[in-house]
């Protein structure tokens, strides 16, 4: 059955070292485990949160591949 998910990583600034690694480590695994039968969302937050995308997209190869890019060039952290 296709699956429409979203998924939120916290990149707070209490998120630093471990944690946050551990965080996105989780989200490209979850990333990895859709279908292209599923949507995704991906949003970034700490103060504010940052979209992948305005709307959910479907889960091809080159969408996940190109969500993961944007989970890692994406290191600005917010407040605690």
């Amino acid at each position: 059955m296709p699956r429409e998910v979203v998924l939120l990583v916290d990149h707070s600034g209490s998120m630093e070292g471990a944690k946050w690694q551990a965080a996105d480590w989780a989200g490209k695994r979850f990333l990895s485990e859709l279908t292209e039968h599923d949507a995704f969302a991906l949003g970034l937050f700490h103060n504010t949160t940052r979209w992948f995308s305005p709307m959910p997209r479907k889960a091809d190869a080159d969408v996940v591949e190109e969500a993961v890019r944007f989970l890692e060039e994406h290191k600005d952290s917010g407040g605690m």
